[in-house]
This record gives C-alpha cells, sequence and structure tokens, in this order.
C-alpha cells in the first residue's frame, strides 16, 4: 500500500486526537506514525479507504481492542510524568529548604533525586534497587503527596522489571 504523505499527516491527527480523547495519552511522532500506518492498512485492507471518517472509526476499533499495546507501555509513560513531576517537587524543596517537613532532609532528597535519575535510565531493565522506599517507610508521613509519589514510582518500576523478566 502506498500511503502519500498528506493522508498519512491527516490521519495522524485524526488518531493523535482521538488517543488523546480517549486515552489521555500524547504519542510521540514515531509512536503515531507507527498506529497511523497500522490503522491505514487495516482500513484499505477491509475496502474502507482513507477519509477521515473511515480512519476514526477504525482508529476506535484498534483503540477498544488495545492492538497499540505493542508500540506503548503505558506504564513507562505513567513512570517518566510521575519522576519528572517528583523531580520537579523534591527540586523545589531543596531550593526552598524552609518548606520541607520536618521528616525529610536535603541529604535524603538528594539521595532520591540521584534514585530516580537511575530509575529513569533502567527503565525495569537492569538490577537497579532503589533504597527510597524504605527510608520513606520507615520514617515519612504516609499521607504525604511526594511520599504517594515516590512510592508510585517504585511500584511502576517493579512492575517493569517483573515485566522485562518475563
Amino acid at each position: 500500500m502506498d500511503i502519500s504523505n498528506e493522508d498519512l499527516e491527516r490521519c495522524k491527527k485524526v488518531v493523535g486526537n482521538l488517543f488523546l480523547k480517549r486515552k489521555g495519552i500524547e504519542l510521540t511522532d514515531a509512536q503515531l506514525t507507527s498506529i497511523t500506518k497500522d490503522i491505514m492498512i487495516i482500513s484499505d485492507s477491509h475496502g474502507g479507504g482513507l477519509s477521515s471518517d473511515i480512519i476514526l472509526g477504525f482508529a476506535k476499533g484498534y483503540i477498544d481492542s488495545n492492538l497499540y499495546a505493542k508500540y506503548i507501555d503505558t506504564n513507562q509513560s505513567k513512570l517518566e510524568d510521575l519522576i519528572a513531576d517528583a523531580k520537579s517537587d523534591i527540586q523545589i524543596y531543596l531550593d526552598n529548604p524552609n518548606t520541607m517537613p520536618s521528616y525529610m532532609t536535603q541529604s535524603q532528597l538528594k539521595m532520591i533525586m540521584k534514585e530516580l535519575e537511575n530509575i529513569a535510565y533502567y527503565k525495569g531493565k537492569g538490577s537497579f534497587n532503589p533504597y527510597y522506599p524504605r527510608g520513606i517507610s520507615d520514617s515519612w508521613d504516609y499521607n504525604d503527596a511526594l511520599a504517594k509519589k515516590l512510592m508510585s514510582i517504585a511500584d511502576i518500576y517493579v512492575k517493569l522489571k517483573t515485566k522485562v523478566r518475563q
């Protein structure tokens, strides 16, 4: 199937908007291109053509059937977002130590920042095991927003590590 750049770009807009609306996922250009090409090929193989309405219909089925999963690991995407948020929160505490809760220390937050960088680097691959969850569970307030975020990161990271081993 020959796909013109014009058709591809038009269909990418349809597919990208649908993913954002239905799943809250903003795709990278590479992901969007691969997924859109898949949908265009499916549509063409069913004699559907490439009109925006027809692509929209096939894209809905593609999303509902979770066929995009081979291009997207939503846990990995969520992990990256949570790490960015947590690093931002930590940096605010490091820049303004007087706002830091008493159960946190600057050295602890600096260590956590380094561990978040390792988690982002390994993304479930490799043998890195973060220490910070133990420190949080020993001394932090469980209701602290940053603690919850950091524990979510650790949980997703462990899931990704388990998935890689399987």
